[in-house]
């Protein structure tokens, strides 16, 4: 493609099977004369002016860090299952769990969380492991969870408009076979972003969570934060930027975005007051 900007005005759109816009590759020099995919593989190759360029496309990765354990996906050409392996890098123990249709996994605390696809119905499944890859408590939802954020107490899994919240019991979790249903302490919760606090065609472009809040990113660069556990609408900004990755520190003094085109900027969270101020 080509742009009116000064700086970058070159680049190449990479998109989904169904058409959707995925990330932009910025190419400096005068403009695309010509570019190939690898035949077995994932590299581009671009011609640019009188050079050729290689660019390594990388896969969006499933993989999450807890406790000492790194939890990641993998797959095998003799399994039609995606394997997740929990590697204690400590100690060096490693425990896989294979699930069917894996969309996605994050994990806080003590806990993780492994989002599939029922296989017989229009539901998702949430799957509550510990460490070791041991299931202590799943949740069916509605809710596609195309996002995921965690904290050490709530799931939250997102679709393009709407959010699922659970707030699980971690005693109860520790008991593979209790029955927390009845217990205050873990319920769940859906809804709507609010046409009020989203733009006409926006939809959700990431979410992360800390203790306090709930963050909720916007393809148009729209920041709504939640509080937690009210699930209430504390602040809503908008940046100057077509968000396409969210992350706040660990001390949720900090957000960082990624943009659709690759930019990394970070900004301040202030506790009190809403908006944002940029540091990057």
């Amino acid at each position: 493609y080509e742009t009116s900007s000064s700086s970058n005005p070159h680049g190449v759109h990479f998109f989904s099977p169904l058409g959707q816009r995925l990330c932009t590759l910025r190419v400096p020099g005068s403009g695309v004369k010509s570019l190939s995919w690898e035949g077995k593989g994932l590299r581009l190759a671009l011609a640019v002016d009188q050079y050729i360029y290689f660019a390594n496309v990388r896969p969006d990765y499933h993989w999450s860090y807890f406790g000492s354990t790194l939890m990641y996906s993998f797959s095998k050409y003799d399994r039609p299952e995606h394997g997740v392996m929990f590697w204690n890098t400590e100690n060096g123990t490693k425990n896989t769990k294979f699930v069917k249709q894996l969309l996605g996994v994050k994990a806080a605390g003590e806990y993780a969380i492994i989002a599939t696809k029922a296989e017989e119905s229009n539901q998702y499944i949430l799957i509550l492991c510990n460490t070791i890859g041991a299931p202590c408590d799943s949740k069916y939802t509605a809710v596609e969870p195309k996002h995921l954020a965690m904290n050490k107490q709530y799931v939250f899994a997102a679709n393009d408009n709407s959010i699922y919240s659970w707030h699980f019991n971690r005693q109860a979790s520790k008991l593979l076979f209790s029955d927390d249903n009845d217990d205050e302490s873990s319920r769940e919760l859906t809804f709507p972003i609010s046409s009020m606090s989203m733009q006409s065609n926006d939809s959700i472009a990431d979410i992360t969570a800390s203790a306090q809040y709930l963050l909720v990113a916007c393809q148009s660069g729209t920041i709504i934060r939640y509080s937690i556990p009210s699930m209430s609408m504390h602040s809503k900004i908008s940046l100057d930027v077509n968000v396409k990755k969210v992350k706040l520190s660990t001390d949720a003094k900090y957000l960082s975005v990624i943009s659709d085109m690759g930019t990394l900027s970070l900004f301040t969270l202030p506790e009190d007051a809403p908006g944002y101020d940029s540091v990057a």
